[in-house]
């Protein structure tokens, strides 16, 4: 029988599809279209390889399985319903961990307001793998909660542990927080063979990553982000401290007010709260010294935040000794707040369009600037991206050659982002021919430009 808990969680969930949807207009970029096609070419039986040269950055897990629903759907709307449903799986084990350390309550409210989070919508439209990672890497701590009354749930920690660690690199240090956990807290189960053998079946998935890279490159460690972290990353302090710094800021992280009751929870609860700590430590290490900075690359930290939020707002709930219309007036407020916060944060962060909406609405009603036209986020860069896109398909002349330079776009893109007529080519020679970007080449025009912030021009080259 369903609960009217069953349904307000299946509500959520409907409501993270919802804020999902407008996110297929934008075709794939970046990492999301490398992604595809190394899961083609596993799938397709030409290894782990990008345009048939054998890869070495990003881990294999994301692309294998999300490549059915590429086969099925195409490239964009594939990889995008991938990280949808790992994003449905974060709501829900976010739901089950808050439930068996809380309340069903603060499960709840935290499953809602992780839905409505600015960075976490934003990262289900992307089609990375950072969603299935945070889904694996709360998936091992919710087992690793029931292991506690089942010591066989430990073999489920192992298995989802090396899955992470085959998602992203961010998951190796697992095995040492939970290893740590393990020999403070419960030292008795130690004497088990369950948690011995769920490490070494975590630890044999991630090898196999290993054991190829082998048979590839002659060194198991190989790893194109090798070079690019002693490049970028000239002192691991200083990087640390940037990192901190940027991670701290609340309109990065969970925004101000519910980083305040956030503070309250971690105060308060850290003591009965300590595995959960050191899981979050151990999840996030990585990325607290990585040179790139980005809310997705911790990911797996955002819900445990908003769950302490919720657990520090009730805790100065029940402590407040006043009246009860006014403890419910100031509830109300405090909660409209977060809310309308988190739906800006949505608006401004998450959604292009909005964002765009929003600089021509202050512009024309306030004759000032109260934001500035180019925040320089993901989303604005997908939406002007997007409208130029839209222009080159209606305009365009018949039988004209669209010039992409990047291999991987030219590929993905191929299917259904331009009218049928138009042909893909890197030759920059071709003419007559169209290019979106920001900076003209010799013998182009500019044929349109979107606005207000960031500009991309549509250029185009006649022939002479």
């Amino acid at each position: 029988m369903y609960s009217k808990e069953h349904s307000a969680i299946v509500g959520i969930c409907i409501l993270l599809c919802i804020l999902w949807v407008p996110s297929l207009v934008h075709p794939i970029l970046s990492d999301t279209a490398v992604y595809a096609l190394l899961g083609e070419s596993v799938w397709h039986g030409q290894g782990y390889t990008l345009l048939g040269e054998p890869y070495a950055k990003h881990m294999p897990l994301h692309a294998i399985a999300s490549y059915p629903f590429v086969a099925l759907l195409g490239y964009s709307y594939g990889m995008k319903l991938s990280t949808l449903l790992a994003g449905t799986g974060v709501v829900l084990i976010t739901y089950q961990i808050a439930k068996k350390l809380f309340s069903q309550k603060i499960a709840l409210l935290s499953a809602l307001l992780l839905v409505v989070h600015h960075g976490f919508v934003l990262t289900t439209h992307l089609g990375s793998a950072d969603l299935l990672f945070a889904l694996l890497s709360l998936l091992s701590f919710l087992f690793f909660l029931q292991a506690k009354e089942d010591p066989r749930r430990y073999l489920g920690v192992g298995i989802t542990v090396g899955l992470a660690c085959l998602t992203r690199y961010n998951g190796v240090p697992l095995f040492a927080s939970y290893g740590l956990t393990l020999a403070l807290w419960r030292r008795d189960d130690l004497k088990t063979h369950w948690p011995w053998t769920g490490a070494a079946i975590g630890g044999l998935l991630f090898s196999l990553w290993l054991m190829r890279n082998q048979l590839t490159f002659g060194t198991p460690l190989y790893t194109s982000y090798s070079n690019e972290f002693a490049t970028e990353v000239p002192s691991v302090w200083s990087q640390l401290r940037s990192n901190l710094l940027y991670y701290a800021n609340p309109l990065q992280n969970v925004l101000p007010l519910l980083l305040v009751f956030t503070l309250i929870g971690l105060v308060k609860g850290y003591r009965e709260q300590k595995k959960l700590l050191l899981f979050v430590l151990g999840i996030t290490s990585l990325s607290l010294v990585w040179h790139v900075q980005g809310m997705r690359f911790v990911l797996p930290a955002i819900p445990i935040m908003i769950i302490f939020g919720i657990h520090g707002f009730e805790i100065l709930h029940s402590r407040t000794r006043t009246r009860i219309r006014i403890r419910l007036f100031f509830t109300t407020i405090i909660a409209v707040g977060i809310l309308l916060s988190h739906g800006s944060a949505l608006c401004l962060y998450t959604y292009g369009s909005c964002n765009g909406w929003f600089d021509t609405w202050h512009r024309r009603m306030l004759n000032w600037v109260l934001v500035p036209s180019d925040l320089g986020l993901t989303s604005e860069g997908m939406a002007e991206r997007r409208e130029a896109l839209g222009w080159l398909n209606t305009y365009a002349r018949e039988d004209a050659s669209v010039i992409i330079d990047d291999p991987v776009l030219k590929t993905v893109w191929a299917q259904g982002v331009f009218r049928e007529d138009l042909t893909l080519t890197d030759d920059t020679s071709s003419c007559p021919s169209y290019r979106i970007g920001r900076e003209i080449r010799e013998g182009e025009e500019a044929a349109y430009n979107t606005s207000p912030g960031p500009i991309e021009y549509v250029f185009r080259k006649e022939c002479n």
